[in-house]
């Protein structure tokens, strides 16, 4: 099966490496406007290392069919942007360059985008990149997790053809309430609902995160042709929560790096 490239995204990646899908996953530090929670702490609070030399990213993914890199260690010319971002504080260009950079050669990308004109702008971009297939999704605050508690759309782009999809969480038994927008988890309080979630917990508490899940692990499987629909991919990624397999592959990611280091 093809890889895919992913940023800012949590507990799916998992379960896509578990079933055989190669994910890379890319991000850096925050920055302005937002400051938002950073993915490489995150994935620091669930025990794994953020900062692999190229070499021991690539046998890491080779062996665990997952892996992670700072955007800023393998494209310099970004990081030494850093301090203007932060000086300016506002959205830049370089809040799109840095999400279409393939470091993983990867053959698709799925980002985020919260505007459909947003999307128009930079379509024309996706002809002198290497993907074959873009995925840009309406996802929260612009990343590439889509909501459950509003109908999202979905842009398709393939060899300059670009199709377009609404996708419904009430149509998959999924809808909930939105969240407070002002409540900010910390990465240990986000790196602990991933291992909740992984583990196969169901609580109250927990079901908004589990039906994001549920919902966005399915999307990408439908889109990534692995299943016919996206109900098919939901209940798979059912099966493998409720198996603990997304854990089991977490664990199985720790170990190899272990091993990288080691050998």
């Amino acid at each position: 099966m093809e890889g895919i490239l992913l940023q800012e995204v949590y507990q799916q990646p998992f379960l896509m490496a578990e079933y055989g899908m190669p994910v890379f996953l890319h991000g850096s530090d925050s920055l302005p406007p937002k400051y938002g929670t950073a993915l490489k702490y995150i994935l620091i609070h669930l025990g794994l290392n953020v900062s692999q030399h190229p070499q021991r990213l690539a046998k890491t993914i080779q062996e665990a069919g997952i892996a992670f890199a700072n955007t800023e260690e393998y494209c310099p010319s970004l990081g030494k942007l850093r301090g203007i971002r932060k000086e300016l504080g506002v959205r830049t260009l370089f809040n799109t360059v840095e999400k279409l950079l393939n470091l993983a050669n990867a053959e698709s990308l799925m980002m985020g985008a919260y505007h459909r004109t947003a999307i128009n702008k930079i379509v024309p971009i996706f002809k002198e990149l290497s993907f074959k297939n873009v995925y840009v999704v309406q996802g929260m605050e612009g990343s590439e997790d889509l909501p459950v508690h509003r109908n999202s759309f979905i842009y398709k782009i393939t060899d300059n053809k670009i199709e377009s999809s609404i996708v419904k969480p009430e149509e998959y038994g999924l809808l909930v309430q939105e969240s407070d927008k002002d409540t900010k988890l910390s990465a240990q309080e986000q790196s602990d609902i991933t291992l909740a979630i992984l583990s196969g917990e169901q609580s109250n508490s927990l079901q908004p995160f589990y039906n994001q899940v549920l919902f966005n692990t399915g999307i990408r499987y439908y889109l990534l042709g692995v299943v016919n629909d996206i109900g098919e991919g939901i209940e798979i990624a059912k099966q493998q929560l409720n198996e603990q397999r997304g854990l089991s592959k977490l664990e199985k990611w720790k170990v190899s790096q272990l091993e990288n280091i080691t050998s």
